[in-house]
């Protein structure tokens, strides 16, 4: 595997990013308003399938190319995930096909959800399908001498199966909040009343949209890939990330207290459990999903720092 391999994997992080926020937003939108009506959850199977678990599988993927542990777990995640990417993309091929002779679908182009729904199901279909015949490809023309030029020191803990788990856990599930605000962001240009007086005090909501990405791409480009750790600067800049994340958290919590009826003003397209339920499910996700992302890292950053004194 030559560098050029791993920066474009990286690139095509960057990217797919925007527009699998926009697909992972509009799936989870459909899964929040049919979250009560568990009969629509098989009829709805092949969107969130396309819309949510393709795209997030697909930069998890990518994310394990770009930074191996070694050549031989290179070679496993190609293998490995080329199969599941076949597999997942067969699956959507056969299901619109068969939701439509099966009166699921009334057809091919509903353009309910989106212009070309359900037909676009089936196009995700047929990327994920070439996209793991590609892996696949490049899998069988692996180069068996090893001569290899790629930098595999990249941070990597020891972890029991159980850490994994959760680790990977929260992970997917950081990466799959920080897709939908992000995707929520770009939406808010079509759907906001910019001359709502209310407006102001959606700012901090706005950061924090942004910057739960933000920080998911400081987490993967400068701490993962190690390049913190050879400059020496990963305490400063856990220091720098800490006081960002509590000055936004902190006036987040200070607009929704002095303006609680904010988000119904504002934000009612975004946040369709917030409105239909009035809770206050958007708030506190923004809120708590980087306090505790820099927590975990901070904990995981000073217990290293004591075991090597």
């Amino acid at each position: 595997m030559k560098q050029r391999e791993t920066f474009i994997y990286r690139l095509l992080l960057v990217i797919l990013y925007i527009p699998f926020s926009l697909l992972v937003f509009q799936g989870l939108q459909v899964a929040c308003s049919d979250i009560l009506d568990f009969h629509k959850f098989f009829v709805m199977l092949p969107l969130y399938l396309s819309y949510i678990v393709l795209p997030i599988y697909l930069l998890i993927v990518f994310y394990m190319l770009s930074f191996p542990r070694s050549y031989e777990r290179f070679l496993k995640t190609l293998c490995g995930n080329a199969i599941a990417l076949i597999a997942l993309g067969l699956l959507l091929i056969v299901m619109v096909p068969s939701y439509v002779a099966s009166g699921l679908y009334d057809g091919f182009l509903i353009s309910t959800i989106a212009p070309l729904y359900p037909l676009d199901i089936l196009l995700y279909g047929i990327i994920g399908l070439l996209l793991g015949y590609i892996l696949l490809l490049r899998y069988l023309l692996r180069d068996k001498t090893k001569s290899q030029d790629v930098n595999y020191e990249v941070i990597y803990r020891k972890r029991s199966l159980a850490k994994i788990i959760i680790y990977s856990f929260l992970s997917t599930l950081y990466l799959m909040l920080a897709l939908y605000f992000m995707g929520a962001f770009f939406f808010s240009f079509i759907s906001f009343d910019f001359s709502n007086p209310y407006l102001g005090a959606f700012v901090p909501t706005y950061l924090l949209m942004i910057y739960m990405t933000l920080l998911l791409a400081f987490a993967v480009y400068f701490v993962r890939s190690g390049y913190l750790k050879r400059k020496g600067k990963i305490m400063p800049s856990l220091f720098v990330i800490g006081t960002l994340t509590l000055t936004l958290v902190i006036a987040l919590i200070i607009t929704n207290s002095l303006i609680p009826e904010v988000y119904i003003e504002i934000a009612k397209p975004l946040f369709p459990l917030d409105f239909m339920g009035s809770l206050n499910v958007a708030p506190l996700l923004l809120t708590l999903s980087p306090l505790i992302g820099f927590l975990i890292a901070s904990c995981e950053q000073l217990f290293e720092r004591a075991k090597s004194h």
